[in-house]
């Protein structure tokens, strides 16, 4: 053999050799990469979820504030349109009320007159 076949030979052997390792240097990669993205995706999961978990019970702790300053405004709201009308509506009442002790009264002493008329009718008759 020549020292140019040699040379032949052993860039044929030194290209297969490299591309050999190539091709298990590129599995090797892939393998790492895959293994990588999984573990790359299970930790992004458990983020995520750690994050939704934390949004909602922020987002549950907001309604629930909201809830309870809803009905505060609501108690303040209907204290101050209900109040002043329920105290009118108990002065008038008032009013009413007196008004019909008075008429009660009238009624009371117009039914005296009539019995007293009545028994004076009878009387004359």
């Amino acid at each position: 053999m020549t020292d140019q076949e040699l040379l032949q030979a052993i860039r044929v052997i030194t290209k297969e050799e490299i591309q050999e390792s190539e091709k298990r240097t590129m599995t090797a990669v892939k393998a790492e990469i895959q293994e990588s993205e999984k573990r790359t995706m299970t930790a992004v999961k458990a983020e995520i979820q750690e994050s939704e978990k934390r949004t909602m019970t922020a987002v549950k702790a907001e309604i629930q504030q909201s809830g309870r300053q809803i009905m505060k405004d609501a108690v303040v709201l209907m204290d101050a349109e209900f109040t002043p009308k329920f105290n009118l509506l108990a002065e008038n009442q008032s009013i009413i009320m007196e008004r019909l002790e008075r008429l009660e009264k009238k009624v009371d002493g117009l039914e005296d007159k009539v019995l007293e008329h009545d028994f004076k009718l009878r009387i004359i008759k």
